[in-house]
């Protein structure tokens, strides 16, 4: 799969790479390093009209130890940190970058990227823990916590399991498509006993590992069914349903959450 047609623009200084920004608002991505950006957009998995490279801006890329305060730019490799005599002195920094992904991606990206990058989602749950008003609202997983922010194992979980425990009988295979028993017992909890498409038969049910592997699924399958497809995913959503959902070749569009 090839990226959908973008123009491309390299900013020398900060002050232009934010004048491009400002012009095209939305349309616009930045690319520091390239290790994020370009696997994303090359499958369509993010889309870009304007691609703004700030790799080669100077202003960005520097290490400066003043006093007890260390200075990296935004476009600072991670080799470089994990390298750099400075940062050596701040050890889990040096430490964290030498244990990055692997010696590509170390070199071409950046603190900056992989800083931008990261789950936006995720980002969210760290603001909540560090967050101190007592009436705060976690938002970002839908499970049950209790009033300490644990999500604990339910006294219903523990009989179920000592259930299964003592009538299981066999670790033998079972159906491709799970449990007959369990997804006849879903269609009916989902549409009701007297579901016409359940007496029409129109109805197929399909267990798989966890909701990614029931999204990737369902991509593939919706993909064979019309190679045109798009799905359009909030922003910001889960960054690793964007590849399970490009790999199946479904475009994709986002709108704002």
């Amino acid at each position: 799969m090839y990226p959908a047609l973008f123009r491309y623009h390299r900013p020398d200084s900060v002050q232009a790479a934010a004048e491009l920004l400002s012009q095209f608002g939305d349309r616009a991505r930045i690319m520091a390093g390239s290790q994020s950006v370009i696997p994303m957009i090359k499958p369509r998995m993010r889309e870009a009209s304007e691609l703004v490279d700030i790799g080669r801006i100077p202003d960005l890329l520097s290490m400066k130890l003043n006093e007890s305060v260390l200075h990296i730019g935004a476009l600072t490799t991670h080799v470089l940190i994990a390298e750099s005599e400075d940062v050596r002195k701040v050890p889990l920094i040096a430490q964290a970058a030498s244990g990055i992904a692997d010696w590509q991606i170390r070199s071409r990206g950046t603190i900056g990227g992989g800083l931008t990058v990261a789950d936006r989602i995720l980002g969210l749950m760290e603001k909540f823990r560090a967050e101190q008003n007592p009436n705060k609202v976690d938002l970002g997983v839908g499970v049950y916590k209790d009033e300490q922010g644990r999500t604990p194992v339910l006294d219903s979980v523990k009989q179920a399991e000592e259930l299964v425990h003592q009538h299981e009988d066999s670790k033998g295979y079972i159906d491709p498509a799970g449990d007959p028993e369990t997804n006849l017992a879903m269609q009916k909890l989902l549409l009701g006993e007297d579901s016409q498409a359940l007496k029409d038969q129109r109805v197929a049910t399909l267990q798989t590992p966890g909701g990614c592997g029931a999204l990737s699924l369902a991509a593939r399958m919706s993909t064979q069914a019309n190679g045109e497809s798009t799905v359009w995913v909030s922003n910001p959503t889960w960054e690793n349903h964007l590849p399970l959902i490009g790999a199946a070749g479904m475009r994709i569009k986002e709108y704002s959450y």
